[in-house]
């Protein structure tokens, strides 16, 4: 329950640097993060393939001990996940089965007292570090379908079919997506996740059990050394977002369920025509999502889709997306199937096109895979702006009476038409919007 975090405590942890300062509150729940990404790593390389293994360490900030039982599901799993942020933009290149947490240490490196306790629970205020050994074990690890990251929910024991070779079941990547020479300007970026069942997002807060941290290769791809802090409570795709100002990157929640994060960026190529990127994260939410669409007029051109590849005899198939324009809408979906590629929990998708009109904010529409409520989530992102967008009063022409509209809607507004910058006020750079519009639609 209740790994949420105020928008207090998420600045206090964004880098073990500032580290998990804010403490212990007495009264609170469970809470558990990764409050250290390193400092050991291992490599691994056969054929094409690369894998990686990084030491961590998992905090409970909350007030009480969460329960660590090796041999029953009531346990933590960890994930561990790679990322390529370049001037591009962001790309998860490689995810590994889940380690299933086995026996809670107790030691004080949370940035405040530790209530220790026993093997069977990690105490309040308490860490517990895992080595990259540890975390690079094939037998002790688990598939990832099996968990549902809402619920923290599994089968134990995890499903342990054969498997063979250095690079099964651990963190794997193409060679060619760490080779420097094939990525010139490329940052790496290693994320571990934690999903517990006395830590699901019961409330639509912000979710901590994800933090990141940048890795250094050399020219061949493997790590010999980590940079910077471990960014503490915060997905990879921030790291977007630290590297490029310019990213719009939007937290969208499903109450009671878990969160994405969507990131958008427009490239000015200077020909006449703006690439758009979208890059699309699902932390925790068990229902996944199935379709991606953005509003476009004019037919797009170069439309793209990137996906991390399951492995190790994963349930989930790889297949690509698909994508239709029409009716103005520019739409990605996933080809059904029993084991369809939807955007499950703990991955990363990208999706782009290249488009003549200027850059706006425009609402995109996430769809949801499995059955529930809500069904979609609309979320403000940098798009293809229309025309007509300050028309807000519907005659075709951008006048006085649509400065009349957004004086009417004045102040904080979530999701209104109103809103034309985006900003979730509608103020005075609205009436900027309406009068860079001015005249016939």
């Amino acid at each position: 329950m209740k790994s949420r975090m105020t928008a207090t405590k998420l600045t206090a942890v964004v880098s073990l640097a500032t580290a998990i300062t804010h403490g212990v509150c007495a009264d609170a729940p469970p809470d558990i993060l990764v409050s250290t990404i390193g400092p050991s790593w291992f490599n691994w390389e056969q054929g094409d393939y690369r894998a990686y293994a990084v030491a961590h360490t998992t905090c409970n900030v909350g007030g009480e001990p969460l329960v660590w039982s090796a041999g029953t599901n009531q346990h933590p799993v960890y994930g561990q996940n790679m990322f390529r942020v370049n001037a591009d933009g962001i790309e998860q290149i490689g995810q590994g089965w889940l380690l299933h947490g086995f026996c809670a240490l107790s030691q004080a490196e949370c940035g405040g007292t530790c209530q220790a306790t026993d093997c069977g629970t990690l105490g309040a205020g308490c860490s517990s570090p895992n080595s990259a050994a540890t975390q690079g074990s094939q037998i002790s690890a688990g598939p990832k379908h099996e968990v549902n990251a809402t619920t923290g929910a599994f089968p134990y024991p995890p499903a342990s079919p054969p498997f063979s070779g250095f690079t099964e079941r651990r963190l794997r990547v193409l060679r060619s997506d760490v080779t420097v020479a094939s990525n010139p300007g490329a940052v790496w970026f290693i994320e571990g996740q934690r999903v517990h069942f006395d830590d699901a997002p019961d409330d639509g807060g912000v979710s901590d059990n994800a933090s990141y941290r940048q890795v250094l290769l050399d020219p061949a791809g493997a790590i010999v050394a980590l940079g910077g802090p471990t960014v503490v409570g915060k997905p990879a795709i921030d790291a977007w977002k630290s590297a490029d100002p310019a990213v719009r990157l939007e937290e969208v929640k499903v109450p009671g369920e878990g969160s994405f994060f969507v990131a958008s960026r427009a490239f000015d190529q200077g020909d006449g025509t703006w690439r758009y990127e979208y890059a699309v994260q699902n932390i925790d939410v068990h229902r996944a999502a199935g379709a991606f669409a953005v509003p476009v007029v004019a037919v797009p051109t170069a439309v793209g889709f990137h996906d991390v590849d399951y492995h190790s005899g994963e349930l989930w198939d790889d297949t690509d997306w698909t994508n239709a324009h029409g009716s103005g809408v520019l739409r990605w979906s996933v080809v059904p199937s029993p084991t369809a590629n939807a955007l499950r929990w703990g991955t990363l998708y990208n999706f782009r096109f290249t488009a003549t009109a200027p850059p706006g904010i425009v609402d995109a529409r996430l769809e949801l895979h499995e059955p529930g409520s809500p069904a979609e989530l609309v979320v403000a992102v940098v798009g293809p702006a229309s025309a007509c967008a300050a028309d807000l009063s519907g005659n075709d022409v951008v006048d006085f009476a649509d400065v009349l509209a957004v004086i009417g809607a004045w102040g904080p507004c979530l999701e209104c038409a109103e809103d034309l910058d985006g900003d979730h006020v509608v103020g005075f750079g609205d009436v900027l919007e309406v009068i860079a519009a001015w005249g016939p639609c």
